[in-house]
């Protein structure tokens, strides 16, 4: 007996939507799923078809895209103002096939697909006016900068710190982070993960080799590891000025 190219409700039983369960027979994926549904509602599945049309029976039947008799040209207004166009085997494409507007124009431009830190900016801060000439491009933290008087941000962190100042960090996909929490975390990560071969003497010590004390004014933590002295890292510092000139 020949498989049948639909089920009785009408979705296509191709490779994805079929689902082999052995002696048992096949299975249609998407009534397992409306049935999921409709159990979940309390509900039979007639009744929730009734409420509720069934969108993959259309996609099923080929009445998608241009075929499709509410069909707008695949561009479409989303939330926030915001222009989705579709654009189907693109590189900044979402799953389903549809890029932002101002992106895919930025993009045209440039004749290459934009980066995910890459941000498109409208001049007019009008979202659905992506002409050539109303947008620019630039760096997640710069649009985040630009924009940081209108929207309001988390005045401090969940430790209490201002996140303003020196002491916020722009991450490159625009993110905020405190940069006092930042060096906390990398310190206790330094502590849980030291060398236990170092001798005590070197990692227990107080002072540095030039008498100078490690509190905490005078200490630097390095990024990669490892504490300095601040005032001998000064005098290094006056000391290579005055050799230069």
């Amino acid at each position: 007996m020949d498989r049948p190219t639909h089920c009785k409700r009408g979705h296509r039983l191709d490779a994805e939507n079929m689902q082999d369960r052995g002696p048992k027979g096949w299975r249609c994926r998407a009534c397992t799923r409306l049935m999921e549904r409709a159990k979940r509602a309390g509900v039979s599945i007639e009744a929730y078809l009734a409420a509720k049309p069934d969108p993959t029976r259309i996609r099923g039947n080929g009445l998608s895209g241009e075929n499709h008799p509410a069909w707008k040209g695949g561009r479409h207004l989303q939330g926030g103002g915001y222009v989705r166009v579709l654009a189907p085997g693109h590189p900044n494409a979402d799953r389903r096939g549809y890029v932002l507007e101002h992106r895919l124009v930025m993009s045209a431009h440039l004749g290459r697909p934009l980066l995910r830190a890459e941000h498109v900016h409208h001049i007019d801060h009008d979202r659905a006016n992506n002409d050539w000439a109303n947008l620019r491009l630039m760096t997640a933290s710069d649009h985040l900068r630009m924009h940081g008087g209108e929207y309001p941000h988390q005045a401090v962190c969940s430790a209490g710190h201002p996140m303003e100042g020196d002491n916020l960090y722009v991450q490159p996909s625009g993110r905020r982070a405190c940069r006092a929490c930042i060096q906390r975390r990398c310190r206790e990560y330094r502590l849980r993960h030291r060398d236990p071969a170092t001798p005590p003497a070197m990692k227990d010590r107080t002072h540095c080799p030039q008498g100078h004390p490690y509190d905490e004014k005078n200490t630097y933590w390095r990024p990669g590891g490892g504490r300095a002295c601040k005032e001998c890292c000064r005098a290094r510092t006056k000391a290579a000025r005055a050799a230069a000139s």
